[in-house]
């Protein structure tokens, strides 16, 4: 083989596993992402928040705990403890406002949005530890974290 037809053989597969990369299914990084700065956002601007403000803070929260159902096949376990921790950060930032008026009930909604998740356990428990592993510095700041953190740690210790 001479010099030129090994330079084609080697440009050709470079070629072709830069095609290869370019066209495989990219993870769903942009979910995650979008979801950690939304919450860095409202970390940033929630001592100024105002209810209304709250109000579409929790709308938009929702909306990815929501869309969590069309990427969670494409999760890994550890995105998904990152969704837990970030869960329970925006639940930290809206305790430090003062806005929540029944946290342990708004904070248990947010996981009954996760009960049709229940048969993949594996996933539902990422969740659950990321957000104990989230909450763990501040439970003995709110007694509702407290409780939850037991809550949650039993829940794990025993499925």
């Amino acid at each position: 083989m001479n010099k030129t037809s090994l330079v084609k053989v080697l440009l050709s597969g470079i070629i072709l596993i830069l095609l290869l990369m370019a066209c495989r299914p990219k993870p769903p990084r942009g979910y995650v992402n979008n979801f950690e700065r939304f919450v860095e956002r409202v970390e940033k601007n929630a001592s100024s928040c105002s209810e209304e403000q709250w109000e579409r803070n929790d709308k938009q929260f929702r909306g990815f705990i929501e869309r969590y159902k069309t990427e969670k096949q494409k999760l890994s376990p550890e995105e998904n403890k990152k969704i837990g921790r970030l869960m329970a950060r925006y639940a930290k930032a809206k305790l430090r406002s003062g806005i929540i008026i029944d946290a342990f009930k708004e904070i248990k909604g947010w996981f009954d949005c996760f009960v049709g998740f229940k048969e993949e356990i594996s996933d539902y428990k990422s969740i659950i530890q990321g957000f104990v592993d989230g909450i763990e510095d501040s439970i003995d700041e709110y007694p509702v974290l407290k409780y939850l953190y037991n809550e949650f740690k039993k829940y794990l210790e025993n499925n």
